[in-house]
């Protein structure tokens, strides 16, 4: 038996921490009072809500209590991994450093040198692992959010 949308979304919930909730870039009054109000009810309940929205907050909403986590721009939301093989030369040694437009890292083997088929660059998963859209029919309406993390879209549930 399928469940209803109202069990499907309880799942959702309890699969997730870190929720996005995501407003269109011109959001009417009743979208950002549905934001803020749901943003509150998560946080109450421990989970960790971040409210997104391209465009700017109309001023006669500033009465509202603001949300701690509320972001233009999706940044910091993906890690990319370096991954090192170590089944056959373990790392004894791993140091940064930081030179005008570059970070290094150094990384010393046990033994010899570091073979370049032992690296992998991979994408983690995203921070998000729930994305809710209120006052938006489609995602196109979230403006510069959705054009620069299109790839977030097709990872996380919406």
């Amino acid at each position: 038996m399928s469940l209803d949308p109202q069990q499907q979304f309880k799942n959702f919930l309890e699969k997730s921490k870190e929720i996005l909730i995501l407003l269109p870039q011109n959001p009417q009054g009743d979208a950002i009072g549905s934001a803020w109000a749901f943003y509150f009810f998560l946080k109450k309940r421990g989970f960790s809500p971040t409210i997104g929205l391209s465009g700017e907050l109309p001023l006669k909403f500033s009465f509202l209590p603001k949300p701690e986590k509320i972001v233009k721009e999706i940044s910091g939301a993906r890690d990319f991994v370096l991954s090192f093989d170590t089944s056959r030369n373990k790392i004894i040694r791993l140091k940064t450093e930081e030179k005008e437009d570059q970070y290094n890292i150094y990384i010393t083997p046990e033994k010899g040198s570091v073979d370049p088929r032992d690296f992998s660059f991979i994408l983690a998963k995203f921070k998000y692992d729930l994305i809710i859209t209120l006052g938006c029919s489609d995602l196109e309406k979230l403006g510069k959010i959705y054009e620069t993390n299109s790839d977030l879209f097709f990872e996380v549930p919406i």
